[in-house]
């Protein structure tokens, strides 16, 4: 900044002598801006000037040679008065285009040209980028896959930029320039992404970044792939092709990994990137490391769906340089540690060398700091100066403290910066306890080695040995290593804690508060205590079904169906916490023949060991996850299976638990997992075979489990029979069947199709069934019918007992069954038999024999009798609503409802819409089969259900029924709901309950609830003869109160006892009341006590902050008020809404301490409840503490018990409270927490700083409390409705009010409360929630309220002119922000 004289110019005219002075005036005209004021000399006395401050501003161009920069049209430089505006103007040269200006530093999207205030030194620069030919694909998608990109957010952890509607169909270009989204960052800035929304699964994502500028990408990569030029970031790549690879970290990767926030590694900027602009360029694509995207025929990235967006990266500073030197030269060194080069902050190291002392930091001349180390942050390029001064001799002196023999020390006389050595000997009563100097502990080593720095005298400090017992507990999840220690006070002991498989380490606790999060842990013994090492899942539920985690060794991919590779399972949610396990040793591979080529893969497990997963019956090692792509109800497996289960007769029939699947720390949605189809004692029911067995042995009869499989070919040990029907024999397995075994089983089952196709094939001596069991045929055709499995004749299992036939079974692969097959059609109402796929060869002709079909018919005819109907809706309708959070969290990840995957018939759009497909075929097929089944008498199905069981149930006399017949419906509505009427198909038919309804057609009908209108609470107190209560101090005696709940039902109608209560709120216009009742009542689900508070809440907007703080306090302290807010009316006139909640008492639901029966003792078998309260005038028992003078009341034991200001209680109770005070004052810790709970004093300072509570600074209503032989402990928490939740409150507000001015400057209190907040933090997100469900419950009570009282005077909350929801909103904000200065000032301790 330059300054001036305005500008002058004087016109002095002189003219000789008197003559002409007498002709002429002299003048003086000054020139004042663009003014000229004409004075007469005659008339001034003296001239005053303005020093007047002028700003420098100039302007240039980055890059220089980008463009031209002017200002106001003319110059790139100019002085001007502060407020001047001026005009810049950027013209870009040629293949340039103007982006931004940037104004001393900060980039503002200005337009071109623009106009500035100048208000001080001012540099603008004008930023262009360089038009560059960037190679991009041309066109559009080209096939759809169901991919597109939506949007995305880089960010350096304090900025970011979102880019969004990237791709906005499946056909839409595959590139997109979106640079003119521009992210500003310094160099050296770590990116990541926060945010990635690709729809698709598969694929890699690649990120560039031009650093040279010279528009191109170079991806210049070594020999494992990773890069070493301008690509910076990649999820996966191979250089030989594998499904193996590796990320741009070197990690490993597996091809099928897709592209998410997660997969995407960060990246760091050069640190000596220039300021600039850069081109950052995002491509999705498929295994290529080409900036423009894959060509590779039928894989380039238009026909993967792929896409490249590019954005613009301004770089606006390089990081500061940081130099040093020393002070003299060659006094010493410095290094400097920089843990993380993102940053500004650094550490710096003075080393001295010999003779010499380090006196201080420097920089420009000035003492920065005289710390060593030192942490220094950078604003700009620096040069630090570490100082010395050369070492003197100095005298150095050791005595001993009561309790010791003998010190000594290895020198009197040493050069500052030398070590001396230490060593006192304590007496026979005695154990050393530390070093002190001048009063301060300085090591509690012996011997001690110190470090001289000036005239020092050490003293050696000894202590009476107190023998202490540490207890230490493991919390679920782990282990530590010892139970007990017996160590002296004072010392340190050395805890670990060790986690169990699946399981890390959080913390140690005592008495629940977090005492450390170190582990080993060195704990200062101060007393006997008991801690727990606390463990934490590594692995939680991700919905309401079990999750099942398989992480591979290194992260290998799972590629083959063949081989397996080594995994890791565990699962967590599981109904038995037995079948949690953690960790298991596993393989895994592939499974399936056309669904392992889709997009969401089904995995085959075997367990080292046998197991019984998730607690399914069989205990064995191989277990099958059926991935349900195709089937997007993901439930047409499960409800086969079950069917067969529960109404058929199978041998076995596999297993069903839902479950999601996470891979390799990706979430693949949700599977089925079920028994894999083999020979063993809890699935398939044959006997096991010998290796050695023969045609001559009578076991070469069985047993054997063979597929009518379509791709048998494909296998390994498989046969076909002369009809061309292809048979996998799966038991005896591959790897041990012999040939004796194989030619058994293959003539079986071709004697079989021999006398099927013979003349006498219906003869049950010489046809068919004297090689199958008929019965177990009939349900399997039934099965194949009902269930419309198209692929019966591909995936048919068969399974022969030793000396028995063939039986069918078990049940297999109906993912594609019931409807959904576009390759039939729709299949409602057409006979598997006829239109199934084929081979049909046996089908047919078993189905041409009578007997056959009439036994179909008769089974067909039981099945329906036995509810078939209602059990398949049933069915449908609980899984439906178990799978609700397993199928979004599915549809999520594979983001298919819109798109056909395979054969289905159509997409449908959403999953209900696919279970209602699914259901509505059901219904319709069983009505086909009766017809197809000859049932001679028409069976109806009743199926009667509730719209929301969460509302109501129901439950019906008969489910299946003839016609004509009369059944019974009955609605049972849940608490707070009730019954409004059925309706089928959406009409009404009946407002009845109970419901008798003739069946002549099948019913699918449904009962309807609604909610109970609900109201808050009202509160009805009558006075005799309705006399007014004016007095806080006489009982109203006689008066009566009747409430009535949220439902208008009346919970409480009895005599009670009213008076006001309170200080200042007394003399509000909306008074405060205390009720006494006449015995102990629970009133509105709260605890029984006679005691009860009706709390007015009048200078409170939100009527929330006492409800909301004690809320809070339930978070953490062992009890805060319980309340409930209410309508209140007194003597038949509403008073608004009040909180009706508990009074602080002690009781066992309350204050929970021992209470006094009588005057008799010392004191110290009772427990104490004393307030601290300016307000003490009002109170009998009360008195002053010794050091602070705080005022203390005695609020119970009472009067009628302390009698006096004499009583043993009493003088009990101020002289504890005086030595706390006291031990405090001196910094006496040790001592002051042997009687002061310091997790109490936390919490209950915590709560005050959040809600920005001050009344601990009088203190007002500040409670605490004392138990027989317990510490004294603060709490409980009461009065926030003044100046409470205020959003301009900065720092901590109480921290030297109260005792906490004296608990601060305890180190360990400090910890503790550091380690405590870090417990507490996580939770405080539950108040948002309470607030928003407490704010719509009051909402309407509110507006009444406050047109009732409106609040006037003082407004000591800020919100009184706030409508509610703003009051609300304000109430949030301001705990939200507290919360951020509380952390950020407990992380500075």
């Amino acid at each position: 900044m330059k300054t001036k004289l305005t500008t002058i110019v004087v016109v002095l005219i002189t003219l000789t002598t008197a003559i002409i002075a007498q002709q002429y005036e002299r003048v003086m005209k000054i020139y004042k801006g663009n003014e000229i004021i004409t004075y007469k000399i005659s008339e001034i006395d003296s001239v005053k000037f303005d020093r007047v401050s002028l700003y420098s501003v100039s302007a240039s161009a980055s890059p220089a040679d980008g463009g031209l920069v002017t200002i106001d049209g003319t110059t790139t430089s100019k002085e001007v008065e502060p407020g001047t505006e001026v005009s810049i103007a950027a013209t870009p040269n040629a293949n340039y285009t103007f982006i931004n200006w940037t104004v001393n530093g900060n980039v503002q999207s200005l337009g071109n040209p623009a106009t500035i205030a100048i208000n001080e030194e001012t540099s603008v620069v004008a930023n262009f980028m360089k038009r560059l030919n960037y190679c991009v694909p041309s066109g559009n998608i080209t096939y759809s896959k169901s991919r597109k990109l939506n949007s995305f957010t880089l960010t350096n952890g304090e900025t970011s930029l979102a880019v969004s509607g990237i791709q906005t169909s499946y056909s839409d270009a595959v590139y997109k320039d979106k640079t003119s989204s521009i992210l500003q960052l310094a160099a050296g800035s770590t990116l990541s992404f926060s945010s990635l929304d690709w729809e698709g699964i598969w694929m890699h994502g690649f990120v560039y970044i031009d650093y040279n500028q010279d528009g191109v990408f170079n991806t210049t990569s070594n020999a494992l792939g990773q890069n070493t030029g301008e690509l910076v970031s990649y999820n996966f790549y191979s250089s030989t092709g594998a499904s193996t690879g590796t990320n741009s970290k070197g990690q490993s990767s597996s091809e099928s990994c897709g592209v998410t926030k997660e997969n995407m590694p960060s990246w760091t900027l050069p640190t000596d990137l220039a300021p600039g602009v850069y081109r950052l360029r995002f491509k999705i694509d498929w295994e290529s490391l080409d900036p423009c995207g894959s060509t590779v025929s039928g894989n380039d990235i238009a026909t993967n769906s792929g896409c490249i967006c590019d954005i613009t990266l301004q770089i606006t500073s390089s990081l500061p340089v940081v130099t040093t030197s020393v002070n003299p030269i060659g006094a010493g060194t410095v290094e400097i540690t920089d843990e993380d080069p993102t940053d500004r902050e650094i550490i710096l190291t003075a080393n001295r060398n010999a003779g010499y002392i380090f006196n201080n930091w420097t920089v420009g001349g000035s003492v920065v700091s005289t710390e060593n180390p030192y942490t220094a942050t950078l604003t700009e390029d620096t040069e630090f100066v570490a100082n010395f001064r050369t070492a003197q001799n100095v005298a150095v002196s050791v005595s001993v403290a009561e309790g010791g023999l003998e010190a000594t020390i290895s020198a009197n006389n040493v050069m500052e910066g030398e070590t001396v050595t230490l060593e006192a000997t304590p007496d026979d009563d005695h154990v050393f306890s530390h070093w002190s100097v001048g009063g301060v502990e300085v090591s509690r080593e012996n011997p001690y080695e110190a470090v001289v720095l000036g005239p020092t005298e050490y003293v050696a400090n000894f202590k009476i040995p107190v023998m202490h017992t540490i207890l230490l507990q493991a919390g679920k999840g782990g282990t530590v290593d010892v139970e007990s220690i017996e160590t002296i006070e004072g010392e340190y002991v050395t805890l670990e804690a060790t986690p169990d498989a699946g399981y890390q380490f959080e913390n140690w606790t005592i008495e629940g508060n977090v005492v450390s999060t170190e582990n080993p842990f060195d704990y200062l013994v101060n007393s006997s205590a008991t801690i727990v090492a606390n463990f934490s899942d590594k692995y939680s539920q991700l919905t309401n079904v079990p999750t099942i985690y398989i992480n591979t060794e290194n992260g290998v991919a799972v590629t083959s169906k063949e081989d397996y590779v080594n995994a890791y399972v565990s699962v967590r949610g599981a109904e038995n916490d037995a079948d949690n396990i953690s960790e298991v040793l596993t393989e895994i591979k592939g499974r399936g023949n056309s669904t392992w080529n889709m997009e969401k893969k089904p995995y085959r497990l075997k367990f080292d060991s046998k197991i019984k997963f998730l607690g399914n019956e069989a205990k064995e090692k191989n277990w099958v996850l059926l991935a349900n792509y195709a089937d997007k109800t993901l439930m047409r497996n499960a409800l086969a299976f079950e069917t067969a289960r529960e109404m058929m007769n199978f041998g076995f029939t596999p297993s069903v638990t839902f479950v999601d699947v996470v891979l390799n720390g990706e979430n693949l949605g949700s599977y089925m997992l079920t028994d894999q189809v083999e020979v063993k004692t809890k699935r398939v029911p044959v006997t096991e075979q010998e290796l050695t067995t023969s045609l001559s042995d009578p076991e070469i009869t069985g047993g054997y489990l063979i597929e009518v499989d379509g791709f048998a070919d494909s296998e390994i040990s498989w046969f076909q029979t002369t009809k061309g029907m292809k048979v996998t024999i799966k038991y005896p397995k591959d790897d041990e069947i012999n040939s004796d075994q194989t030619s058994y089983i293959s003539n079986y089952t071709q004697q079989m199709e021999d006398a099927l196709f013979s003349a006498n094939y219906t003869d049950a001596e010489l046809g068919w069934r004297k090689y199958i069991d008929e019965a177990s045929m009939v349900d399997w055709y039934i099965a194949c019918e009902l269930f419309g499995n198209s692929d019966a004749w591909w995936s048919t299992y068969m399974y022969k007992e030793r000396d028995s036939v063939f039986k069918f079974g078990p049940l297999w692969d109906f993912d594609i069954a019931f409807n959904n097959d576009d390759r039939l059609g729709d299949a409602t109402t057409k006979l598997i038999r006829t239109y199934g796929h084929d081979p049909k060869t046996w089908i047919e002709k078993w189905c041409s024999d009578a007997g056959f079909m009439a036994l179909v018919n008769a089974r067909w005819a039981e099945l329906r009798e036995n509810g078939l109907a209602v059990f398949m809706n049933n069915y449908i309708d609980n899984t439906a609503e178990y799978l609700e959070e397993s199928q979004t969290n599915n549809f999520n990840v594979w983001k298919v409802l819109n798109t056909k995957v395979y054969r289905e018939l159509a997409a449908r759009g959403s999953y209900a819409a696919e279970v209602e497909f699914l259901r509505n075929y059901v219904n319709s097929r069983i009505a086909f089969l009766d017809t197809q089944f000859q049932l001679e008498e028409p069976i109806y199905s009743v199926i009667a259900s509730s719209s929301d069981k969460s509302m109501g149930s129901v439950s019906v006399s008969a489910t299946t029924v003839n016609a004509n017949e009369v059944v019974t419906l009955t609605a049972t509505p849940n608490d707070g709901y009730v019954f409004v009427n059925w309706t089928i198909g959406g009409a009404e038919v009946s407002t009845n309950n109970p419901y008798e309804v003739t069946v002549t057609s099948n019913i699918d009908i449904k009962a309807n609830f609604a909610p109970i209108t609900k109201s808050l609470p009202k509160v009805y107190i009558n006075t005799p003869n309705s006399v007014s209560i004016t007095s806080k101090e006489i009982w109203t005696e006689g008066s009566t109160m009747r409430i009535l709940d949220e439902y208008g039902d009346e919970v409480y109608n009895d005599t009670m006892n009213i008076r006001g209560r309170g200080n200042s709120t007394w003399n509000y216009p909306k008074k405060p009341y205390a009720l006494k009742l006449e015995s102990k009542a629970s009133i509105l689900g709260m605890p029984k006590h006679k005691r009860w508070v009706l709390l007015a809440n009048w200078m409170d907007r939100t009527l929330m902050r006492n409800a909301v703080s004690f809320e809070m306090a339930r978070l953490c302290m062992d009890w805060a008020p319980r309340g409930e807010f209410v309508e209140f009316y007194l003597n038949g006139e509403h008073q608004g809404n009040y909180f009706l909640c508990e009074q602080i008492k002690i009781d066992k639901n309350r204050v929970n301490i021992t209470e006094f029966e009588d005057g008799e003792g010392n004191g110290e078998d009772g427990g104490f409840l004393l307030e601290f309260d300016t307000n003490y005038q009002a109170e009998i028992n009360y008195f002053f503490s010794k050091n602070k003078n705080f005022p203390v009341t005695i609020k119970d034991p009472d009067e009628e018990i302390i009698t006096s200001w004499t009583h043993p209680y009493y003088l009990y109770i101020q002289n504890y409270v005086d030595s706390v005070e006291t031990f405090l004052k001196n910094g006496d810790f040790v001592s002051a927490f042997e009687r002061l709970d310091t997790a109490t004093y936390i919490d209950y300072w915590l709560i005050h700083e959040l809600t920005t509570n001050e009344e601990p600074q009088h203190p007002k209503s500040c409670y605490m409390y004392k138990d027989a032989g317990g510490k004294i402990k603060a709490g409980p928490v009461w009065d926030f409705d003044w100046g409470t939740f205020l959003p301009s409150k900065n720092g901590l507000i109480i921290s030297n009010h109260l005792w906490y001015g004296y608990l601060m400057q305890s180190p360990a209190f400090k910890a503790t409360a550091k380690a405590r907040w870090a417990a507490l933090k996580p939770k405080l997100a539950q108040l948002d929630v309470f607030i928003d469900e407490t704010a719509e419950k009051i909402r309407d009570s509110n507006e009444v309220n406050i047109t009732m009282w409106p609040i006037s005077g003082t407004k000591p909350n800020g919100d009184e002119s706030m409508t509610f929801d703003q009051a609300v909103a304000r109430m949030k904000q301001a705990l939200h922000h507290r919360i951020s200065e509380v952390d950020t000032a407990i992380n500075n301790f």
